[in-house]
């Protein structure tokens, strides 16, 4: 077999069955094989090169580290190593996503995460609005009180019922705060009073429900940790 056709078997060989390039340890050890040759031959794509590059660059940086051992009368050493390699050994990817970037993808997930937490902050500032809202509504208190809430919740009805309670509190507003007649007009002090915790208790549930929204929106997991994150990152931006 000439050194032509060992190379194109084995440049088959580390692109089938979805295969891309080894492992960023294993492509190290490859590229020492070659005489790490800076200045002849493009580096692996490992470590921050790894998250910024496409998987179809990644092949693409492989196959030229096998032709360049066969330019340099190495390529039945790299052959034999590469044909070692342990399926664990390899990175692999479909051909419908080998055009991915994982920088693309980090950056994205931190553009989602930067409108959650403006989201939130927006949110937490309507706080104010809801009179006598105690110490729950605290910086300290409410991450933990959100995610409570949340358990409370049937998830896959969190944006239903955010539409509704939205709506159900339009209408207590209207009827409420008119300037003109409200529901409230010669009701005994102790009636008015307990009717406004109920419409404060109202409005809180709404704010629960928005920040629980713009976290599920951002396609960012509705775990503790998260919630807890996101409105800590929302009161620091309030505050800064």
């Amino acid at each position: 077999m000439s050194d032509e056709e060992q190379l194109q078997r084995l440049l088959v060989f580390a692109s089938s069955e979805d295969r891309i390039c080894p492992q960023p340890g294993k492509w190290d050890a490859i590229w020492r094989l070659l005489g790490q040759p800076r200045g002849d031959l493009e580096p692996p794509l490992i470590l921050s090169g790894w998250a910024f590059s496409t998987d179809r660059e990644k092949r693409e940086r492989f196959s030229e580290h096998l032709r360049f051992a066969r330019s340099k009368g190495r390529l039945y050493e790299v052959d034999r190593f590469v044909r070692s390699l342990k399926e664990d050994d390899w990175h692999t990817c479909d051909a419908a996503h080998l055009d991915r970037s994982y920088g693309d993808a980090i950056r994205q997930d931190q553009e989602r995460r930067s409108r959650a937490v403006n989201r939130v902050r927006d949110i937490i500032a309507s706080v104010a609005d809801i009179e006598n809202n105690g110490s729950a509504f605290a910086r300290e208190n409410l991450a933990e009180l959100i995610f409570l809430f949340y358990l409370m919740l049937d998830p896959d009805d969190l944006l239903r019922r955010l539409e509704q309670t939205l709506s159900d509190n339009a209408r207590i507003a209207s009827a409420v705060e008119d300037a003109e007649w409200s529901l409230l007009d010669g009701v005994a002090p102790g009636v008015s009073d307990e009717l406004r915790k109920i419409i404060n208790a109202r409005k809180a549930e709404a704010v629960f429900l928005e920040i629980l929204a713009a976290i599920h929106e951002s396609r960012l997991p509705l775990d503790r940790d998260v919630v807890e994150e996101i409105v800590s990152e929302a009161f620091y931006a309030r505050d800064s």
